[in-house]
């Protein structure tokens, strides 16, 4: 099963084409396809275990007929630039090489090679649509994407090429393919204030980055979190010029990572509770997504992943959701084991 925002074309005829060879037909039927999910780590966690890929985003990814391949990378953080060019040559090989659907999976820092892949099969795809795998066949996910979230808010104050990192940022990528953006809520460096003159909200971004020691890490736990449980407000899809959808899955983060040392400190409950419910409007008010606007509609909620469900003619919509919710549930379990271990991960 791959879990994805939208099932690769190609594979839609798929069905029709088993019951034809198989000689029989069918009316509805559950058809499960297997990917190969192509993962890079982050810095500090270059390379990935077995275990450590099955745990992302949940374990959604892991319904036991997926295939899992890590790329392993530098991740040099004082050159994260000739770094993310490693892993986007490497990334790049293994698309053309793998054949079937495929999912390119960055997290943390090596979200920047999957921006950079997805350019350059764009430019390729272009020119010459057989020379690479289609928009049908391969999509992709990231959680924690910088270049989505802090690094154009740096470059009006020391340009293009981010000082300390040797990385140039780059547009955020218009292409055919599609896109699953998981970011936890406040998190510095996938989710940067819209609004930063809200210096409040700022520091709670630096907080929730896992860059200081007593904060914890909202960066991190997105990661590992199951995003398909994200309410609907949450969730956004947007279709670019080219055609590519990228769907963004907001992991909520309930309380305020600037206020976590206070319970460490022995400051009651009660007073932090207290200091939320003050603050958090505030926090809340720098990011445009939180701004009143007219309902327009039922909330959409989680998409259904087409490439979880495929429907027969007969099978109604919520048949699909429900099915698709017993499929999820069923490596739910996998959830629990992100948490421990995320120290040794780090």
């Amino acid at each position: 099963m791959i879990v994805l925002d939208r099932l690769p074309r190609f594979c839609a005829a798929l069905p029709v084409a088993m019951a034809v060879t198989a000689g029989f037909a069918f009316s509805s039927v559950n058809v499960t396809l297997s990917a190969t999910v192509i993962e890079i780590g982050g810095i500090g966690w270059e390379t990935l275990d077995q275990d450590l890929m099955e745990s992302t985003f949940g374990g959604v990814l892991n319904d036991g007929t997926n295939t899992f391949v890590n790329i392993p990378w530098p991740g040099q953080l004082g050159a994260i630039g000739d770094s993310v060019n490693l892993a986007s040559d490497a990334l790049y090989a293994e698309l053309l090489a793998t054949p079937g659907p495929k999912i390119g999976v960055g997290l943390s820092g090596s979200t920047m090679a999957i921006n950079d892949v997805m350019r350059r099969l764009a430019v390729a795809y272009a020119a010459d649509p057989t020379s690479v795998p289609s928009p049908d066949e391969v999509s992709f996910m990231v959680a924690g994407d910088a270049e989505r979230g802090i690094f154009p808010a740096l470059v009006p104050f020391f340009g293009q090429t981010i000082p300390g990192y040797n990385y140039t940022v780059k547009p955020i990528p218009v292409t055919p393919y599609d896109i699953t953006v998981v970011k936890g809520e406040y998190d510095g460096a996938g989710d940067w204030p819209d609004r930063p003159w809200n210096l409040l909200a700022v520091a709670n971004a630096f907080a929730a980055s896992g860059a200081f020691e007593g904060f914890g890490s909202v960066h991190f736990d997105a990661i590992f979190a199951d995003y398909t449980k994200v309410p609907a407000k949450y969730i956004t899809t947007a279709v670019n010029s080219a055609g590519g959808v990228t769907t963004t899955y907001v992991i909520p983060t309930d309380d305020l990572p600037i206020l976590r040392p206070l319970i460490t400190q022995g400051v009651p409950q009660s007073t932090v509770d207290t200091l939320t419910e003050l603050l958090k409007p505030i926090v809340d008010s720098a990011y445009s997504r939180n701004d009143w606007r007219p309902t327009s509609g039922p909330p959409q909620g989680a998409r259904v992943p087409r490439t979880a469900v495929r429907s027969g003619p007969a099978e109604s919509q919520s048949q699909a959701v429900g099915t698709a919710a017993v499929k999820v549930s069923a490596v739910k379990a996998k959830a629990g084991r992100a948490a421990a271990r995320g120290a040794t991960a780090r």
